[in-house]
């Protein structure tokens, strides 16, 4: 199956040769996490797919402002000094109450498993990969943030979004990995 990486950071990465990880994090993500990387995605479709699973669920859109954009004119950076390739604009912001209102399902999930596991499932590991994945999907989003080289979405989103603050992450690259 195949998922993306995603490349978020505080500040904005406008020059594609400092986009996307380097060669030891993608090797390390391959063979951890993933069969193989491939750059050969578009990256608009998957801002988009990013933006709409963070939206999933009723009222969630009020919580996610995404903005992205192609129409950036090359000949306005070029005035500006900036000679290379540009990314397009992509940002996310999350606003205050959105931590709380994307995990308040999971953890309902958590605890509906928890609650209806048996000793004897428990004790053989039965039902315990469908517990794990309510705490964090493995197969899922990855991000590749400033302060690690790559996390679930889930682990990401806990260690990077305020509860009770707006925060902006631009998004740089965009990786296809198969798992």
């Amino acid at each position: 199956m195949h998922s993306r990486l995603f490349q978020l950071t505080k500040e904005r990465i406008i020059n594609k040769d400092k986009a996307a990880g380097s060669y030891d994090l993608i090797d390390t993500f391959v063979g951890e996490v993933a069969d193989y990387v491939s750059d050969d995605c578009v990256r608009s479709e998957d801002f988009r797919s990013l933006a709409d699973a963070l939206a999933y669920g009723e009222g969630m859109d009020k919580y996610i402002t995404a903005y992205y954009t192609d129409d950036i004119d090359p000949d306005a950076l070029a005035a500006v000094g900036i000679a290379t390739k540009v990314l397009s604009e992509a940002y996310i912001i999350f606003h205050a109450g959105f931590k709380e209102a994307y995990f308040k399902p999971k953890y309902e999930l958590f605890r509906k498993l928890a609650d209806n596991m048996i000793f004897k499932n428990f004790m053989n590991g039965n039902g315990m990969y469908e517990l794990e994945q309510s705490l964090e999907e493995t197969f899922e989003y990855y991000i590749i943030g400033e302060d690690n080289p790559y996390s679930t979405l889930d682990f990401w989103l806990r260690n990077n979004i305020k509860p009770d603050a707006d925060c902006k992450f631009w998004l740089g690259s965009t990786l296809d990995y198969h798992h």
